[in-house]
């Protein structure tokens, strides 16, 4: 279920990366890689699912994206969207003071591979220094 702040939220973003796609004029596509690692309970994890299940609906050829899921997302959504669709489990949350350093470690490698136009996170603070 997708709560109307969540809807206006959700139109936002992708306004604004229609914006970037279309100031990008010699790329075919933007790639966005959408960081959830931290959203592990309560309301984040429920933003989470609902903005992954929209973008995995989101039909566009001009926006590719890809997702760093948390545990509690992974395990709230349903095959049928993991199937079609790019994400990668991130086991513990890089908030974690500990077992976090390997998380953080494991992202930006992730990111580098990806090479992405945009990073963006879904909960805040992400405890990571992005490059793009």
């Amino acid at each position: 279920m997708i709560i109307i702040g969540e809807i206006d939220f959700i139109k936002n973003l992708v306004h604004h990366l229609m914006l970037i796609s279309s100031k990008n004029q010699n790329k075919m596509t933007i790639s966005v890689l959408v960081n959830m690692s931290t959203l592990v309970v309560g309301g984040g994890v429920q933003i989470g699912v609902s903005f992954f299940e929209f973008a995995v609906n989101f039909k566009s050829n001009d926006i590719d994206f890809h997702f760093l899921l948390s545990k509690s997302i992974f395990d709230n959504l349903s095959k049928k969207h993991l199937h079609n669709s790019n994400y990668i489990l991130i086991e513990e949350s890089p908030a974690k003071i500990l077992k976090g350093w390997k998380s953080r470690r494991e992202i930006l490698e992730i990111e580098k591979n990806i090479n992405p136009d945009l990073v963006y996170s879904l909960g805040f603070p992400s405890y990571i220094r992005f490059n793009n």
